[in-house]
């Protein structure tokens, strides 16, 4: 929610792709053999990330934040437990909010939306002190996830949250398996974006860019190249 304006990102690189006339193969996975047919001096690996997932029992109620997300999936006027105060368990939050549903935030750090920019933050926390069907609790560090029931521990005491369903929102990991097959001797290979370090928009964009500057070139060689 409140996001459209991203989208402007996306359509400018697009459009810059399009003038420069970078070729752009899509519908192919990409494995180690079909590096090696295109014989590369350079790669520059940007796989993403995948979110972490627990251990979960009975999981036909507990989803991911990204599928949620990503599928914009109708959920409506229910109760809700995300798991996760970051900024994805936020914005996940505003969604669900905005269809109806009761919030309850459960982090595991002092504070949420703490990995936001802290003017976002500000408008953000100010939005939900003046909602009421969303509350957070903070320092819960989830023990067990058993179906719509979560087992959490703060201050050395245990409690038990249930709801129509569960999200998760416990962050992301580097998927960059690609890389860890490819021969380091053989390529220079730069790790960017997620696939280097989950991390924003503007993280990954530099990335991108200090990796290309630094093909070619050996005074330009930032710290992305992977060893």
């Amino acid at each position: 929610p409140g996001k459209d304006k991203i989208k402007w990102f996306l359509d400018y690189m697009k459009q810059e792709m399009n003038r420069l006339e970078i070729k752009v193969n899509t519908g192919i996975e990409v494995d180690k053999e079909t590096i090696e047919l295109e014989s590369p001096d350079s790669i520059i690996v940007a796989t993403g990330a995948e979110p972490i997932e627990p251990e979960i029992k009975n999981d036909k109620n507990v989803l991911q934040a990204w599928d949620v997300l990503k599928q914009e999936m109708d959920i409506e006027n229910e109760e809700i437990l995300v798991i996760g105060g970051g900024q994805v368990g936020c914005d996940l939050t505003e969604y669900l909010l905005d269809k109806n549903n009761k919030v309850k935030i459960l982090e595991m750090l002092n504070d949420i939306a703490l990995d936001m920019e802290a003017i976002t933050r500000f408008d953000l926390l100010q939005r939900f002190c003046e909602e009421e069907n969303v509350t957070w609790e903070t320092n819960e560090k989830v023990k067990e996830i058993n179906g719509t029931k979560v087992r959490t521990e703060k201050e050395g005491e245990e409690n038990t949250y249930s709801a129509d369903k569960v999200i998760l929102a416990m962050g992301s990991r580097s998927q960059n398996e690609l890389a860890e097959k490819l021969n380091k001797e053989e390529y220079n290979i730069y790790l960017v974006g997620d696939a280097n370090e989950p991390n924003r928009i503007f993280e990954a964009t530099q990335s991108g860019a200090e990796a290309a500057i630094s093909i070619g070139n050996p005074h330009k060689t930032y710290s992305h190249l992977y060893k």
